[in-house]
């Protein structure tokens, strides 16, 4: 700090992405949203910590995640609510339709589907001969 009480050293704008990047003296370049949430809470923001936004611009909705497996809960559920209007349905990988979690199952990958449309799926590649039978 200077005798004014000012930073000693000035914030340079780096590179864009998401917003122009700037560059802190022993931190490197750090994101303008982690910045203002850092000065928020009044501590740096652990290296795991996800920043979530509901709304850009003059006055945004952030939510900062503990990790990216909750950030990627909150965009999935940010999509199904605006896709159909409920916040815990899933959207089948074949048909694209979205339906309740009764109606639907999950892989290994949390991939969603209908029963249905993952057995017509599996007929289609047989008959054009993409899925090789045992």
């Amino acid at each position: 700090m200077t005798s004014r009480g000012r930073p000693a050293w000035k914030p340079r704008l780096v590179r864009e992405r998401y917003g122009k990047d700037i560059w802190v003296p022993g931190r490197g370049t750090v994101r303008p949203h982690r910045l203002m949430v850092e000065k928020v809470i009044g501590r740096i923001l652990p290296s795991h910590a996800q920043i979530h936004h509901f709304r850009y611009g003059a006055h945004p909705i952030i939510v900062v995640c503990e990790d990216q497996a909750y950030h990627d809960l909150l965009e999935r559920r940010h999509r199904a609510l605006v896709a159909c209007g409920h916040v815990d349905w899933k959207r089948c990988r074949y048909c694209r339709e979205w339906d309740t979690p009764e109606a639907v199952s999950e892989d290994a990958h949390r991939h969603s589907f209908h029963l249905a449309c993952a057995a017509a799926d599996v007929r289609h590649r047989r008959a054009s001969g993409r899925m090789k039978m045992n």
